[in-house]
């Protein structure tokens, strides 16, 4: 349901506009009324509905000033304001306020619900794009914290500046990750699980107090990993009891154990991937030895120092696999995965050490696929199941057959599927446009931070599948919602003018005629036929 509030000075009037409208028939619900634009501001705050409802005349605030304080504080609310005048001035200033529209008394109901029905179309489309925002916005996150954990190119001022972008404040830039997995008593691990997975997480964000900035989400083998800003005075030790009663707790009130291995703490953004990294480590080396349910809970500094002395891959290999990814080279990509693991074979390295190893070159081509803006299950689709089950695969012969099946299939989704992105993000900028585009300050700067990529990108990418650029495209718009209010016969081209986004009626006079061939008042005449 749609909420409004209304606001009339007088008893009789709220009471008729309460009974007099079957609101839920439209989908409109009154939650909340007020008699005067001061009480009306604190109805608001409560209620917070979509519509506000409010007669022009009130004492101690009118419904023009009340207006201006609604536009301050929620931009997005939408006012429609009753009248007996019919004022050039009054209707100007509720324009360029912010009004959605004004109604003159006298007044059929039937005329108000028209009004509402639609501002209703508009808000419901508002609410769906919010919520699809905010998805996508949850997504990016996810997104962005994987990329701390599996990208070295990520520098200390990139990550502030997206933490900023995602309002989070880091105190003390020193930190500790640990890794988890769920399993049964069987051994068997369950982190693929999305129901316990998304159950272990919020009991890790309710029940982790450290006190400062934390954050839980899953890597790409379906692992937990729990990112904790340490504090000054908070040791390992600390951070171990933390995760202990975590353990039981999540076993006493769900019945499935968790393992955690715990990384030591870095200082700086760039400890952050070591940690982790310490954090498999220790996870890893359970292991070693048959399965004991006392050693779930595994500190990196505790474990042996074979096991400290291994690193998932060099440097130089990283870079090597990341160069050839991007240019989709699968033949060079392919030779480099089997010269890495037969010279592990020949060192005769631990059956460990070459899982370890798997799962490193896995996260490197997962890293790749995300921070490319696709979706994994997108690129690997059937096999999505076995690639990233690569760890339990039985034999160092199957997990090479699906690392190879994993480089293959991401170089070929990237070869066949370079335009997929470049439709998703026009879709995305087309939809931001229509939702600002009566905004006159709108940028292509602005739309490109909104959907987290670089500007001269989007300009090259939306001019590829547009045939226009961004700004012909915010242009087209803008005109075209013109006309439709032209057509109206309401409003002033100046007062329309400010409602598409365009400073003067003279500039929107010259850019109308220039797309349709017409002057807006010949367009009008000709009822919109050229």
């Amino acid at each position: 349901m749609i909420g409004i509030v209304t606001v009339d000075d007088r008893p009789l009037y709220l009471e008729y506009l309460r009974s007099a409208i079957h609101w839920e028939t439209y989908g409109f619900r009154i939650v909340g009324e007020a008699k005067n634009g001061v009480e009306a501001l604190e109805v608001i705050a409560r209620t917070k509905p979509d519509i506000v409802l409010a007669d022009i005349n009130m004492p101690k605030m009118d419904g023009l000033t009340l207006s201006e304080h609604i536009k301050d504080k929620y931009p997005h609310m939408d006012i429609v304001l009753i009248t007996g005048i019919s004022a050039f001035e009054m209707a100007r200033r509720a324009v360029k306020i912010g009004v959605s529209d004004y109604i003159l008394k006298p007044f059929e109901k039937e005329e108000l619900v028209l009004t509402l029905l639609r501002l209703r179309d508009n808000i419901r489309r508002t609410h769906e794009l919010r919520a699809l925002r905010d998805s996508e916005r949850e997504l990016f996150f996810e997104s962005f914290l994987r990329s701390i954990i599996y990208d070295d190119c990520i520098h200390a001022d990139q990550l502030k500046t997206k933490l900023d972008v995602f309002d989070i404040t880091i105190q003390r830039e020193r930190f500790s990750v640990a890794v988890m997995e769920l399993i049964t008593d069987g051994g068997t691990n369950q982190a693929t699980t999305p129901y316990w997975r998304d159950t272990a997480i919020q009991m890790i964000d309710e029940m982790l107090d450290v006190g400062t900035y934390h954050a839980a989400f899953t890597d790409y083998e379906g692992r937990i990993v729990s990112l904790v800003e340490m504090q000054d005075s908070q040791s390992l030790d600390m951070l171990y009891e933390d995760y202990e009663k975590l353990m039981k707790l999540f076993n006493k009130h769900i019945g499935i154990h968790i393992a955690i291995g715990i990384g030591t703490p870095h200082d700086g953004y760039d400890g952050i991937k070591p940690s982790y990294n310490e954090g498999v480590r220790a996870l890893m080396s359970r292991y070693n030895s048959d399965f004991d349910f006392t050693r779930n809970l595994i500190r990196f500094d505790k474990i042996s120092s074979e096991n400290k002395r291994y690193t998932f891959y060099s440097a130089e290999i990283n870079e090597q696999m990341l160069r050839l990814l991007r240019n989709n080279d699968r033949d060079g990509a392919q030779k480099l995965l089997d010269d890495v693991l037969a010279r592990t074979y020949t060192r005769q390295a631990s059956a460990e050490t070459i899982n370890l190893i798997f799962m490193g070159l896995l996260s490197l081509v997962l890293s790749f696929i995300s921070q490319s803006g696709n979706q994994v299950s997108d690129v690997f689709r059937d096999d999505l199941d076995a690639i990233l089950g690569m760890g339990k695969a039985k034999g160092r012969a199957k997990k090479h057959e699906l690392m190879t099946r994993c480089i293959l299939k991401t170089c070929e989704y990237f070869t066949a599927d370079q335009t997929s992105r470049a439709a998703i993000i026009t879709k995305r900028a087309v939809v931001y446009i229509h939702e600002h585009y009566k905004d006159s300050s709108i940028t292509v700067p602005d739309i490109a931070a909104s959907l987290y990529i670089n500007e001269s990108h989007l300009r090259n990418m939306f001019k590829k599948q547009s045939g226009m650029t961004v700004i012909e495209y915010i242009s087209k718009v803008r005109i075209e919602a013109a006309k439709e209010l032209i057509m109206q016969n309401r409003y002033t081209l100046s007062a329309i003018a400010e409602m598409v986004g365009y400073y003067d009626a003279a500039y929107l006079s010259k850019t109308f005629k220039k797309y349709y061939g017409v002057s807006p008042s010949r367009y009008k005449n000709l009822d919109g036929r050229q």
